[in-house]
């Protein structure tokens, strides 16, 4: 997978630029649109200490993030075991990651010896794609709107949408973008989709959670028209695209103890072709 440098001109003759290591394909409106959000976003994990500021730490992720935040990178350990599961062992697998984020699941696979293109909104360099230049392992990384990703040139074997899913609004239009980047066989897997099956306490947890953002940084807590969680409409909506749902293994017994929980999901994870 070859990587453009700075100021690469396309065919149809668009510019794009190169910065920290990630490419830009975001239309001037779109990036219009989410400058904003993303100064704002930078500034509230600063505030909650939850950039990743030293260098060092990038090459050890998912494991070094543990002594960060643990119960954010023990989900993300989970992760990476899912995606070794499903690659059973190969090598040389060409991997869309989506919703990369610091770029950890690309790195850690390009590591493994498979070819991974990183993609996000977000382009900060200590908390977002712009941490490609911390990795030992280089791979490309591209900024660009996630619900336009019939922008990429497939076919990718394996998709991986990193805990995200909450946060698309057409996730039928999506499905179709991503299953049209598949090769025959290829595999989608979705992570981290948290079930709430009662709306009211998810509701007001989002609610404090938009309150407390525009507090501390005067901006909007979700830049789409997201809920920016799922509840029980959503569990149905991904069965009926095909999405087959399984609990997470080594969280059977909390998903079970949720259930009489009215205030907690159930952790699961998707696989679709």
């Amino acid at each position: 997978m070859e990587r453009l440098g700075a100021d690469q001109v396309c065919p149809n003759g668009h510019t794009f630029s190169l910065k920290d290591g990630v490419l830009s394909l975001l239309s001037e409106a779109f990036a219009c649109e989410l400058d904003p959000f993303l100064q704002t976003f930078s500034s509230y994990r600063q505030v909650v200490h939850e950039r990743i500021t030293d260098a060092k730490v990038y090459d050890g992720l998912p494991w070094s993030g543990l002594a960060i935040d643990k119960g954010a990178w023990q989900l993300r350990v989970l992760d990476l075991q899912l995606v070794r599961e499903v690659l059973s062992g190969q090598r040389g697998i060409r991997v869309l990651d989506i919703g990369a984020w610091n770029g950890w699941l690309s790195a850690r696979l390009t590591e493994e010896g498979h070819s991974a293109l990183a993609v996000d909104y977000f382009d900060d360099p200590f908390d977002g794609l712009g941490a490609v230049q911390h990795y030992d392992r280089k791979f490309p990384a591209i900024q660009c709107d996630l619900e336009r990703l019939d922008l990429l040139e497939g076919p990718f074997d394996l998709i991986v949408v990193q805990r995200c899913v909450a946060f698309f609004e057409d996730l039928t239009a999506s499905m179709s973008q991503w299953r049209s980047l598949l090769t025959p066989g290829g595999r989608i897997l979705l992570t981290g989709l948290s079930i709430h099956h009662q709306d009211r306490w998810i509701a007001d947890t989002f609610k404090r959670r938009r309150e407390r953002y525009h507090a501390l940084t005067g901006g909007t807590y979700i830049f789409k028209n997201v809920k920016g969680y799922l509840d029980g409409t959503d569990e149905q909506l991904l069965r009926t695209l095909g999405v087959a749902l399984h609990p997470y293994p080594s969280l059977r017994i909390k998903n079970l103890l949720n259930r009489f929980r009215p205030s907690k999901p159930v952790f699961l994870y998707g696989i679709a072709q």
